[in-house]
C-alpha cells in the first residue's frame, strides 16, 4: 500500500509551520524574560542611587528578577562593554561606581552610580544543550529571584 503524495507533502508542510510557531513563540518568551532582567536591573539602579543620597546606616531590601541568560551582575570601577574572562572577577567583592549586567552574548551593560558601590559578582554558568532554545520554547526561560540588601555607610554602598 502506497501512501499518497498529498497526505506527505501535508505533513511535511505541518511540521516545518509547528517549527516556526515554536520557535517565534521562544523568541517573543525569551524577550520578554530579557524585558523584565533589565526592568529589574535599572529598578536595582535606582535604589542604589536612592542610597547614595540617603543617610549613613540606612539599609533597604531589593527584589532582583534574573534569568539563565544572565552571566553576571557586578559593580566595577570603569563603565566597560566586555570582559574577556567573567570567571576572573566570580564570586569577587569589587567596589565600583558602575552597575553591570552581563546578558546572553550581548555587550555588557554599565550604568553609573552618584557614588561607590560594593558587591559580590553574582556569576552563572551557561547551559548549554542540543536544541535548548526549543525547549525552552515549551517551557519557558527560567527565571528567579534573588533578595539582596542595600546597606548605606559614610563611603559607599554595599549590596549583599
Amino acid at each position: 500500500m502506497e501512501i499518497p503524495f498529498q497526505i506527505i507533502f501535508a505533513a511535511i508542510v505541518s511540521i516545518i509551520l509547528l517549527f516556526t510557531f515554536v520557535y517565534l513563540f521562544g523568541i517573543y518568551r525569551e524577550e520578554e524574560s530579557r524585558n523584565k532582567v533589565f526592568k529589574s536591573f535599572y529598578n536595582l539602579r535606582n535604589k542604589i542611587e536612592n542610597m547614595c543620597w540617603s543617610f549613613p546606616f540606612s539599609q533597604e531590601d531589593e527584589k532582583i528578577i534574573l534569568n539563565e541568560n544572565v552571566r553576571a551582575l557586578f559593580v566595577y570601577p570603569i563603565s566597560i562593554t566586555k570582559l574577556d574572562n567573567l570567571n576572573d572577577i566570580k564570586d569577587k567583592v569589587i567596589e565600583g561606581e558602575f552597575l553591570c549586567i552581563a546578558y546572553k552574548d550581548e555587550r555588557i551593560k554599565c550604568e553609573k552610580l552618584s557614588c561607590n558601590a560594593s558587591m559580590k559578582t553574582y556569576h552563572f554558568e551557561r547551559r548549554k544543550e542540543f536544541l535548548d532554545f526549543i525547549i525552552k520554547s515549551f517551557y519557558g526561560i527560567k527565571e528567579f529571584e534573588i533578595v539582596v540588601t542595600l546597606y548605606r555607610n559614610f563611603t559607599k554602598v554595599e549590596i549583599f
